[in-house]
């Protein structure tokens, strides 16, 4: 049996599939990748999937707008692979992608294992940990992580990685991504669900970096940015979960020095998202949003 599948979902962006297809060498350990469209297959999209690559190319043709989070449980149940990298379809495979492989080969508890986001003004690692305080999941980084080896490779271990991800077969069946989501929440859906539900870790290895290219025309960006989309989607994530609301603390592992905020800039950019829902006592007072982190955190206000 093939050991490595990559699964990735495309809507519209044809152009990003085909570079995402494009970057997996004759060299690569992946020997079958998966592409989920939920949009409407087209000319270009065809011409695109006809094409010859060095893999087995399975292209499921979806229900249109089923959504990311149906798309990739149909990717999931479809393939029979050990790992399965999901990506995006805007990123590029790195040739080193399977060391994360290697990770997992040497560490049983890990469920996943994710690289880190080269953009064009900025590394992201957008991985944290998950808290529940009181009604509220705090998503935040509070203390210095530890940098592991791992078969001589750095590891760090969160919560909630990103969406560039290496999974070993069992964690999937364990727990899954929920077909209700459309757009948004699908994703910590993933890992509030392994963390209520399972025993699974998950950790970035932050040397396996995959090139991102966002964006899309204007038709994907009004689907994709769509408020009413994405509030039924949170919606439907705090009803399932017994939330009543999301905070942000610091979401970003990793920051480069160029057109990324300071911490201060991004509690302050926190400070103007409104909650729906805090305790009397701090709805009551006068704090700043950097004491509400603070206290969500259980720390004292500064």
């Amino acid at each position: 049996m093939d050991e490595i599948a990559v699964g990735t979902v495309v809507f519209q962006r044809a152009e990003k599939i085909r570079d995402l297809l494009d970057s997996i060498d004759e060299h690569s350990l992946i020997e079958t990748v998966y592409v989920g469209d939920n949009g409407e297959i087209t000319d270009r999209k065809r011409e695109i999937y006809d094409r010859e690559y060095p893999f087995e190319l399975n292209v499921l043709d979806l229900k249109y707008d089923s959504g990311l989070g149906h798309s990739r449980r149909e990717i999931v149940e479809e393939s029979n692979e050990p790992y399965l990298l999901i990506v995006d379809s805007d990123v590029e495979i790195p040739h080193n992608v399977g060391q994360l492989q290697t990770i997992l080969q040497h560490r049983p508890d890990l469920g996943g294992v994710g690289g880190v986001l080269i953009e064009s003004d900025r590394i992201r690692s957008d991985c944290y940990d998950l808290f529940k305080r009181g009604p509220v999941l705090l998503k935040d980084i509070q203390s210095p992580k530890q940098v592991q080896k791992v078969s001589g490779l750095p590891l760090v271990e969160f919560d909630q990685i990103q969406n560039v991800a290496m999974f070993r077969r069992e964690c999937l069946e364990d727990y899954c991504w929920d077909s209700e989501y459309t757009i948004g929440w699908e994703h910590t859906d993933f890992f509030v669900g392994h963390k209520r539900r399972t025993d699974w870790s998950f950790g970035v290895c932050p040397e396996i970096m995959f090139r991102h290219y966002p964006g899309g025309d204007e038709s994907y960006r009004a689907k994709r940015r769509s408020w009413t989309r994405i509030h039924e989607s949170k919606q439907y994530f705090l009803d399932k979960w017994d939330f009543e609301q999301v905070m942000n603390g610091e979401t970003n592992w990793l920051r480069s020095n160029s057109g990324v905020q300071s911490s201060q800039e991004a509690i302050e950019t926190v400070g103007k998202r409104i909650l729906l829902s805090l305790p009397p006592k701090i709805q009551a007072s006068a704090m700043n949003m950097r004491d509400r982190i603070r206290y969500y955190r259980g720390q004292p206000p500064a």
